[in-house]
């Protein structure tokens, strides 16, 4: 899921002005529920679990964004601070990623305090149940900082990502 990110510059701006104007955009964004059909139909969403969207970081020079979505047990304050702290992520890139992340389909899903990781109908078509208790073990391996760290693009159970840093 990593991605190679590309520069953002176009002729006559740059992150700063384009990260200024994303942040407000962000700070103003609201939940949707349903999602919209157009993000239902771009990643082929299972409406049966999906039902709240938020419009994440948004490219001004573009127009990308990045979806942020969740089921209806997500708060709705969940998903809005996701998409706030999703900002922050982005704009502290040496350059502004956005584009290149909606290019790639980059999608974030939350899940409630509740639900599995198997709640996220591609991850339960893809995997079953099977990934649920490894996602929480990798997760406070991480935050502990004592996760193996993989050689990069990983290893089929590890990769470069160990740290919560």
């Amino acid at each position: 899921m990593a991605a190679a990110l590309l520069p953002a510059l176009l002729a006559g701006s740059g992150p700063a002005s384009a990260a200024t104007a994303t942040r407000a955009a962000t700070a103003a964004a609201t939940v949707q529920s349903p999602v919209p059909q157009a993000v239902v139909n771009r990643f082929r969403l299972d409406t049966g679990w999906y039902a709240k969207y938020v419009e994440g970081p948004r490219d001004v020079n573009t127009g990308a964004s990045i979806a942020v979505l969740g089921s209806a047990q997500v708060a709705d304050s969940t998903l809005l601070k996701a998409a706030r702290q999703l900002e922050a992520l982005v704009r502290t890139w040496p350059y502004y990623p956005v584009g290149e992340l909606d290019r790639r389909n980059l999608r974030v899903v939350i899940t409630a305090r509740n639900e599995r990781m198997s709640s996220v109908p591609e991850v339960r078509a893809a995997f079953g149940t099977s990934l649920d208790d490894r996602y929480w073990a990798e997760g406070i391996q991480c935050y502990f900082d004592v996760n193996y760290e993989g050689r990069p693009g990983g290893d089929g159970v590890h990769n470069d990502i160990n740290t919560r840093a």
